[in-house]
């Protein structure tokens, strides 16, 4: 499926190269550097998701994800980040963002969270679960599973994937 995705990162060639390797899995792909582009692609073009790099812009580019949350609180950004700076991730994660990605990324991972960020959006969910939430599921799905109750563990495990329902039925 094609989704329209922002790309904000500092290095040229990493973004680039990040650019045309998302072009290849044929999606539409923007890219933007000041605070003013960023602000109005957002507002003017439909974007599926954002993927923001942290390597460059450090503190700067948590204050563009809140910027970003602000214009429009339903857009997921993904984080790119150096795997040594885990504050900035952690930081990002309280701000709002989707999810990490340590660079070099495992590119078929990436792809994997694009899709799912993007199907969200585009079913119009604008909530996401929780970790609290997801540890309290699954350990109702155990609890239900050691008690005999397989297909309850089963279905709730699966009451978000409709698709994974379907094929167990």
């Amino acid at each position: 499926m094609q989704y329209r995705l922002l790309v904000i990162e500092e290095d040229n060639s990493f973004r680039d190269s990040l650019v045309q390797r998302l072009r290849m899995e044929s999606h539409k792909v923007y890219s933007a550097a000041g605070l003013k582009e960023i602000k109005r692609l957002i507002k003017r073009k439909p974007i599926d998701a954002v993927l923001l790099s942290l390597v460059e812009l450090k503190e700067v580019g948590l204050e563009i994800l809140s910027m970003i949350k602000k214009v429009d609180s339903s857009l997921e950004v993904i984080l790119l980040n150096a795997s040594n700076a885990i504050t900035l991730s952690i930081k990002g994660m309280k701000l709002g963002a989707y999810d990490d990605f340590a660079v070099p990324l495992d590119f078929e991972s990436l792809l994997k969270c694009i899709d799912e960020v993007a199907v969200r959006r585009k079913k119009g969910r604008k909530e996401k679960k929780t970790l609290l939430k997801r540890y309290e599921e699954l350990m109702l799905a155990i609890t239900m599973a050691e008690a005999g109750s397989q297909d309850l563990a089963q279905d709730i495990l699966n009451k978000d994937r409709p698709n994974q329902r379907n094929r167990n039925q």
